[in-house]
Parts: C-alpha cells; structure tokens; sequence
C-alpha cells in the first residue's frame, strides 16, 4: 500500500464536491466531504468507531491471548517445510483475493479471507505495529476515502514470485514480491490521471488454520522502492 503516498498528499486538495455523489461500496455511504484523509504515516489511526481507541497502544485494542501472534515478525529457524499441494491451491487463492479485492475495492471478500484479529506490522511504512488488529478495523481503513475506498483512485497489487515456509500444520508464512501500482484520476469519467504512484515490496504474509479454515493472521511489507 505504500505506493498511495504520492497519491494521498495530492487528494487532500481535491476532494469531491458537495453535489456529488456518497461513495458507497459494499457498506455504508460516506460522502468524501465527511470522511478523512488517511496518509500512510497515519494509517488506521483515525477509524471511523474507533474514536476511543490508540492504535499505538496495543493494550487498548481488544483481541484474542498474544500467543495466536507470538514470534510472528522473528526469523524461524531451521529447515523450512514444504507445504502440500493443496494448501498451495489454498493459500494461492487466499493470496490473489487479498490483491484482488483491494483492487476490486470488495470489502466482504476482504473479510471472508482475514481472521479475527490481524498483526499489522508496518514499521518499514509509517514505524507502526499493531499486534493484535481487529478485523473490522482493518477493513473499516481500507475503504475509506483517502484509500483505496476512493472512487477516483484505481489500485493493481501485482503478485510476483512466492515462497512459502511452513511453520507448523496450522501455520505458514508466505514471502510475496509485490509492486501495487495507483492512479488517482481527476474525475469520474477516468480520463484524465491527477497523480501516480507505485511501492515495490516484499510482502510477508502470516496463514493460519482457525477451526479448520485457513485466513490471513498478519502482514508485514518490506519496502524495496517507489517509484513516482
């Protein structure tokens, strides 16, 4: 997501007018005019219903026993385990929906790939770590006006090459290059491109089997480079 910074500083200038319409995309309407500017070095710190909570202090966010998480960012020693062929038909397509429904701005399906709560590790993008994020958090960030909820910006996270290590039966971490790529345009008609702006990572996904159902259980990007 860091390749939106470019993008944000611009829209903060060029919001829609009052006589337009509410953005609405799988959930409630927000009119770009009442919804914030979120800037990657204030990501998920100003969450609409979350007012009473400090996502930089991890005590204050509600979730499950630290231990789900423990040791999640540490390198793992040892051989690293091969995963089967069907959790990679599994994870893979948990992968691409991640991408997809940034892009695709679909929130539920979002939602249906992440677990209860996240491990948001984005030192590397705005020196923030939550250890234990709720998932309607994360989501509620993703869709604002600001983000990647903005009718006016297109998005494509481009998945390249993959490595898996298998941590245990329930656990696998997946080490993804990706370059997310951003166009804001200036107008509904998608003409006229305002501004760009593309991050290029490798992307550490953390997959963890919940009561038999693989989900997403954290993230945590390493940037490479921007370009724009």
């Amino acid at each position: 997501m860091s390749g939106v910074d470019n993008l944000v500083r611009s829209s903060s200038g060029t919001q829609n007018s009052p006589d337009q319409p509410s953005t609405t995309v799988n959930g409630p309407s927000v009119h770009p005019n009442d919804a914030p500017i979120l800037r990657p070095r204030e990501f998920m710190t100003s969450v609409p219903g979350t007012a009473t909570r400090d996502f930089a202090d991890p005590s204050s966010i509600p979730g499950p026993p630290p231990s789900i998480h423990d040791n999640e960012t540490q390198p793992v020693e040892g051989p690293s385990r091969s995963i089967s062929f069907e959790e990679y038909i599994i994870l893979s397509t948990i992968l691409f929906e991640w991408a997809d429904s940034y892009d695709s701005k679909s929130y539920q399906r979002l939602a249906a790939i992440l677990a209860p709560t996240l491990m948001v590790d984005y030192s590397q993008v705005n020196g923030r770590h939550w250890p234990q994020m709720p998932r309607d958090d994360f989501v509620n960030a993703m869709r604002q006006y600001g983000f990647v909820g903005d009718q006016l910006v297109r998005t494509h996270h481009h998945i390249g090459a993959s490595k898996w290590h298998k941590v245990s039966d329930d656990y696998v971490i997946g080490h993804h290059q990706l370059r997310a790529s951003h166009q804001r345009f200036a107008a509904a008609d998608l003409q006229v491109v305002q501004n760009q702006g593309s991050g290029h990572s490798v992307m550490q996904i953390f997959y963890r089997r919940l009561q038999g159902e693989w989900k997403i259980a954290g993230m945590k990007p390493t940037v490479r480079w921007h370009e724009y």
